[in-house]
């Protein structure tokens, strides 16, 4: 028979009472105290997870609980498998360096092809009439902290929005070109989840011809195509979610939802969310008979008008990151 001293807490109150384990039978246990006999099934038992060098902890069907001292008897006759492994992994410093390294694996396959992927699903199933209360609701943040009422002429509105209007493939879409200024982020074109574009005046200003501003144009609306807005702030979202589950500082949901325009206009696109934009700008300039240059001659604009900017929170550049490298491209 194995017996092992321990310390009982009847669950009710705080007293404490010496009492002694004793293994009789497989599968039983008997509990005996001073006062005390009775008998519990291993099923009814259950021992705490090992915490360092610290007494270990049965807790039984009734509520009571036992302090004993850690021993290996105590580990083989309650801890399952699993528990016991764990243990030895927590207390061997090459174990927990291999787990330190599959966990940040882990992470980083979960954060670099997980979650885009779970995002651009997300993005697509959305109902249209929910990313149109989200371009919206976004459109009036962007406006309290954003933009000025823009200063064009009627006539230069009404010109560029019947030239948007032109390069849509359904003239009855929801997309609409929204005009604003901006000194805060000068030169620069948003596309928004719901399909509402933003051209500012001094991207106007800075444009020496329509097809420049057509270029621009057939680049947001190709963000607007494949929801790259949309899937940009929900990877960063749900990145900053895991990152705070992981380390256990769990922000509101509601934090994520009222930073969003700050997010919008600071967030640097993908790479391959750049590409994919400026591909549907190239084809729809190639259909049109429009030269490629323009779009490189209105990117090379924007670089020089980022230097001007350099001190801002933000511009086009920053959310159009290697402009070099797409001027080269479009040049080829």
């Amino acid at each position: 028979m194995i017996s092992i001293r321990a310390k009982r807490y009847d669950g009710n109150t705080s007293k404490r009472e010496e009492v002694w384990l004793d293994w009789a039978e497989p599968g039983f246990v008997n509990l005996r105290g001073e006062n005390l006999n009775k008998r519990y099934a291993l099923s009814e038992i259950q021992l705490a997870p090992p915490l360092a060098n610290l007494p270990r902890e049965l807790h039984f069907a009734d509520g009571s609980l036992c302090e004993v001292e850690p021993s290996p008897a105590i580990d083989t006759l309650f801890a399952p498998a699993g528990s016991r492994l764990l243990h030895r992994w927590e207390n061997n410093l090459r174990y927990a360096f291999v787990a330190l390294l599959l966990t940040g694996a882990v992470v980083w396959l979960v954060m670099e092809y997980g979650i885009p992927a779970l995002s651009k699903q997300v993005a697509f199933a959305l109902p249209v009439s929910t990313e149109e209360q989200l371009g919206e609701d976004t459109l009036s943040g962007l406006d309290r902290f954003i933009f000025m009422p823009s200063k064009l002429s009627a006539a230069k509105k009404q010109q560029l929005s019947k030239i948007f209007q032109q390069m849509l493939s359904e003239p009855e879409s929801h997309y609409r070109l929204e005009f604003r200024a901006s000194p805060r982020i000068g030169a620069n074109a948003l596309a928004l989840p719901s399909g509402i574009v933003i051209m500012t005046d001094e991207l106007v200003a800075l444009a020496k011809h329509d097809e420049e501003i057509i270029a621009v144009l057939a680049h947001e609306l190709g963000h607007v195509q494949y929801r790259h807005t949309l899937r940009q702030v929900l990877q960063n979202s749900i990145s900053g979610l895991l990152i705070a589950t992981l380390t256990g500082d769990i922000l509101s949901t509601s934090s994520f939802a009222a930073a969003l325009p700050t997010v919008l206009v600071q967030t640097h696109f993908a790479r391959q969310f750049e590409t994919e934009a400026d591909d549907v700008a190239v084809l729809y300039l190639r259909a049109h008979k429009i030269s490629t240059a323009h779009f490189a001659n209105i990117l090379l604009r924007l670089t020089e008008s980022h230097h001007a900017h350099e001190k801002n929170v933000t511009d086009y550049l920053s959310t159009h990151p290697s402009t070099n490298d797409r001027i080269q491209r479009l040049r080829n």
